[in-house]
């Protein structure tokens, strides 16, 4: 039996790649600018059919052309980018992880292409993003994300005002989060930036003839690459585990 969508019908999935459109433009692992343009629009396209018959009673229903219309588009657009910007936020604590990685083993002045950014980072920032990206699709964590994305519609159905103070609170808790969870995956370059720093000090103070900064710099990058070698699977296990936790908790705040 062959299926025909109506013009109703077909109102439905746009309000829905809507949303998912704005989505896939800021979500790790899918808006990323090294994806192109069209896989990104077919991915949301393909979605959208999908997980429209899923959630079809909670969508309106207005007519075709009308202000209405215009308005249910424009809000949806700004839901899907919002909970895209949520994203996009968690997963820079990386950032701030790779930062304070630099800082501890002198490598702070080492600038390198980020193709997630597009722009220069810090020489450990491009590995951990390309990392917690992979393995967000090797860990089928993207099903769990488009999971999220369906029951956004019950914490924010499509109908009423754009809930502002909803995403500012979520937004102040993710900002905040986020920095903290960067800090805490750095603890161990801290602690032996701390540790080095000591010594290196005690060592300037009990022999001054030495030239201590450069000899012990070789030492501590040394020494941090060690530690990213130890600790590098254990960071990323645990920021996946928040990565999700931290989605799943946004989406139980908001109901």
């Amino acid at each position: 039996m062959i299926h025909t969508f109506n013009l109703e019908e077909l109102l439905g999935y746009f309000f829905v790649f809507t949303r998912l459109g704005g989505v896939m433009m800021m979500l790790p692992g899918f808006g990323e600018v090294y994806v192109p343009m069209r896989i990104r629009l077919l991915t949301a396209v393909v979605l959208s059919l999908a997980i429209t018959p899923v959630i079809a009673d909670a969508l309106p229903h207005t007519p075709l052309m009308g202000v209405e219309t215009l308005v249910f588009m424009v809000r949806e657009i700004l839901i899907g980018f919002a909970l895209g910007v949520i994203g996009r936020i968690i997963l820079s604590a990386l950032q701030v992880t790779a930062s304070l990685i630099a800082y501890q083993t002198s490598l702070s002045s080492a600038m390198i292409f980020n193709p997630s950014s597009g722009s220069q980072d810090s020489a450990f920032s491009p590995y951990l993003l390309m990392g917690a990206t992979a393995l967000i699709f090797v860990t089928n964590m993207h099903y769990q994300i488009i999971e999220v994305f369906i029951k956004s519609y019950d914490a924010f159905p499509p109908t009423g005002g754009f809930p502002f103070a909803d995403f500012k609170d979520m937004i102040v808790h993710v900002v905040g989060h986020s920095f903290n969870l960067g800090v805490k995956l750095a603890t161990p370059f801290l602690i032996a930036g701390i540790i080095g720093n000591f010594a290196m000090g005690l060592l300037g103070r009990l022999v001054p003839q030495i030239q201590v900064f450069f000899m012990m710099m070789p030492a501590q990058v040394l020494l941090g690459l060690m530690v990213v070698m130890i600790c590098v699977t254990t960071m990323l296990s645990l920021f996946m585990q928040d990565f999700f936790n931290l989605y799943q908790n946004l989406y139980l705040r908001s109901t």
